[in-house]
């Protein structure tokens, strides 16, 4: 006995259909027609929805966009450093899904359009024939059809045709610049490893203070750069960023030295001279320390600047920088009148703060700005140790011979009364008394930068907030508001559609060929209206042209239906 197979019945696919037959229905009212499920109220929420969506998007990627500098990195994640990626992303989505969008928008605004005849037939009173039997807007080219329906009064649809023209000439091509990538500086937090620090036990000699002065004054006056980890006034630890953030301003705590003159100018009445054979003494008291110099009276310059360094003649362990300029023409007149004496108490400090590096590839690192912290400052060891005494005069016992100079002096003096005359502020008390602190204050800070840091393996990671040029998508700012315009326009005319969505129609069934309109016209004034043109009394002229050729039996008519099922309905024509 044969054993036959018997297939399994497709229930799969008899459930999908059943989905599919209830998505098709949802929303339909038998009371109000047949109508298509694009025009039914589920589908158009759907479009309001993803208008909403669209919107909530686009000013979403704007507001980051414009808080965070751009709304997202170019690179940032592995798969988007493909080029091609890469373009698609920011060049190719964006139209592609403003185009599924345009297209769903034109086949509702369509579908309500053509139901909008059968509509108006179902009106009580009906309408007259250019908004009932003779409308088709498929049959008007796209740009004349919103003139055709603000005609007919058909104020949502106008809109909706107008907005149409508006998505296929502006919002689909205009979303390929929505947005763009450029370069840009982006702020990121990470931690460095502190490099440096000040090494005191490490100082056995002291280093060539000749080339410290040199460089400070080069920086000072002749436009030349400062070491690296110095601004000319601090020095500071040196720390090692990651290496991604080698091209960026870069901020962190660090400590800082530097050093500070409290500088007074001597009045004549306060200092005491002793005019001797060759030379002249001059001493003064000043703060608890005992200053003195002797001046050479034999020089063949005409000017001098005297400095020079007080140690072990002050209380506790303070030293003196002190300095006399003027000319030698009053002194050999026994006249001191015109003398500038200025008598300084120098301190060296370290201060915690923030420090701001700019970090070039192709140069070192150099300062853009230092916040300190006053509360965090004390006293140097390089002062609490004494090394300073050591310094300062080793500082001011440099002495260089310059045919050119006009003065006679140190070369601390020789700098000194460079930078007065280069000031253009004239050869004044106060003049030499900030130009003696600034330069001091530099020569410290160079020196402490290039040879007084000590590189160390064992120091903390420091927090460190970084600008670091990125590249970044931004939003097209003019363009977005030209895209959210248009679709906040489209969501007032979606609203305007739900609304129409409940409006009811003659249909029974979706209109399919001339079988379907065929039906439609059944029992109809259509049928006579037709046949009195086709028949007998058409003249040889006629050549099918049935429009123009009912137009003025059609001219004062109204169109309306009547009968509310399929065996009784009729399409009428009364005369007003």
């Amino acid at each position: 006995m044969a054993v036959q197979a018997v297939l399994p019945r497709p229930y799969a696919s008899l459930w999908l259909s059943g989905i599919f037959k209830k998505i098709r229905n949802l929303g339909r009212n038998p009371s109000r027609g047949w109508q298509s499920s694009r025009t039914a109220w589920p589908l158009v929420t759907l479009l309001l929805v993803s208008q909403v969506a669209l919107i909530a998007a686009v000013v979403a990627l704007v507001v980051v966009s414009k808080r965070s500098n751009g709304f997202a990195a170019i690179g940032s994640l592995g798969f988007l450093d493909n080029p091609l990626v890469d373009g698609f992303l920011w060049q190719g989505l964006p139209p592609i899904i403003f185009t599924i969008y345009k297209t769903a928008w034109e086949a509702i605004v369509e579908d309500f359009a053509d139901r909008q005849p059968f509509v108006e037939l179902r009106k009580p009173g009906g309408g007259p024939p250019s908004k009932t039997i003779a409308l088709d807007y498929r049959t008007h080219n796209r740009f004349w059809r919103p003139v055709v329906a603000f005609k007919n009064r058909h104020w949502i649809l106008a809109l909706t045709m107008l907005l149409n023209l508006l998505a296929t000439f502006v919002l689909v091509p205009f979303s390929s610049y929505i947005m763009n990538d450029a370069p840009t500086l982006v702020t990121t937090t990470f931690n460095s490893r502190l490099r440096t620090s000040f090494d005191v036990d490490g100082i056995t000699s002291l280093p060539d203070l000749g080339a410290s002065m040199d460089v400070a004054f080069a920086a000072l006056m002749l436009g030349g750069r400062w070491p690296a980890w110095t601004d000319g006034k601090y020095a500071f630890q040196a720390f090692e960023p990651p290496q991604y953030t080698k091209a960026s301003n870069i901020s962190t705590t660090v400590e800082a030295y530097y050093s500070e003159l409290d500088c007074r100018i001597l009045s004549e009445a306060e200092y005491s001279v002793e005019y001797r054979t060759e030379s002249v003494k001059i001493s003064a008291e000043d703060r608890g320390c005992a200053i003195s110099t002797a001046i050479q009276l034999d020089a063949a310059s005409t000017s001098f600047v005297e400095s020079w360094s007080t140690v072990g003649q002050c209380s506790g362990k303070e030293t003196r920088l002190s300095l006399i300029a003027g000319d030698y023409a009053p002194i050999l007149r026994n006249s001191t009148a015109e003398l500038t004496f200025i008598s300084c108490v120098p301190t060296y400090s370290e201060v915690r703060g923030t420090v701001s590096m700019a970090f070039d590839i192709q140069s070192s690192p150099f300062p853009i700005s230092f916040r300190p912290n006053a509360e965090t400052s004390r006293i140097s060891s390089f002062q609490s140790t004494g090394i300073n005494a050591i310094y300062e005069p080793a500082l001011q016992s440099i002495t260089g011979y310059d045919a050119f100079s006009a003065i006679e002096g140190n070369n601390f003096g020789q700098y000194l009364y460079r930078m007065v005359n280069q000031s253009g502020v004239g050869w004044d008390s106060n003049a030499i008394l900030n130009a003696t602190a600034v330069l001091f204050n530099s020569i410290f800070a160079t020196t402490t930068a290039t040879s007084l840091m000590a590189s160390r393996e064992d120091l903390d990671f420091s927090s460190c907030t970084g600008t670091v040029a990125s590249t970044r998508a931004f939003m097209i700012y003019w363009n977005c508001y030209l895209e959210l315009a248009i679709l906040a326009a489209m969501v007032v005319c979606t609203l305007g559609l739900l609304k129409k969505s409940g409006e009811g129609s003659i249909l029974f069934e979706e209109p399919k060929g001339l079988l379907s309109y065929a039906g439609i016209v059944d029992r109809s004034d259509l049928v006579g209206l037709v046949a009195r043109i086709q028949g007998a009394k058409a003249g040889p002229s006629y050549e099918g042209n049935l429009h123009a050729a009912a137009k003025p039996e059609l001219e004062g008519t109204s169109w309306y239906r009547i009968g509310g099922t399929p065996i009784t309905s009729e399409i009428k024509c009364f005369r007003s």
